[in-house]
């Protein structure tokens, strides 16, 4: 599965010590302002289809 294009609809769906994986983050990647957001795309499928995708990031 490939994404192609570009992540549209982006939206916020938690931020802060709303995010579950917060501890995780920070000790891997640092402090910032994260945000949990979910979106719509276009994937690649293996058998070469493309479908839309709800994404969560």
């Amino acid at each position: 599965m490939k994404i192609i294009g570009p992540i549209q609809y982006i939206e916020a769906i938690a931020d802060g010590s709303g995010i579950r994986e917060l501890a995780g983050l920070r000790a891997r990647y640092g402090d910032g302002n994260w945000k949990k957001k979910k979106g719509i795309a276009v994937i690649g499928l293996s058998d070469g289809r493309q479908a839309l995708a709800r994404m969560t990031a």
